[in-house]
């Protein structure tokens, strides 16, 4: 069972060091530096559209 964890791990260490995987963690960071605003404006209104749908649904007048 301990080889097999081993070997896994070997496994994540080669991923880690995948260019691909790389590039999508510098694209990630970027989208995080740049984007910041756009992402949590998009998380409030996520949080209020949600909360508008649990009280009332389709029907509540700030559903729009």
């Amino acid at each position: 069972m301990t080889e097999i964890i081993m070997q896994a791990y070997e496994v994540l260490d080669e991923l880690k060091k995948d260019p691909r995987i790389l590039e999508i963690k510098q694209i990630d960071q970027y989208i995080i530096n740049h984007y910041s605003q756009e992402i949590e404006h998009f998380q409030k209104t996520k949080t209020e559209y949600e909360h508008i749908v649990k009280e009332g649904g389709h029907y509540h007048p700030d559903f729009k």
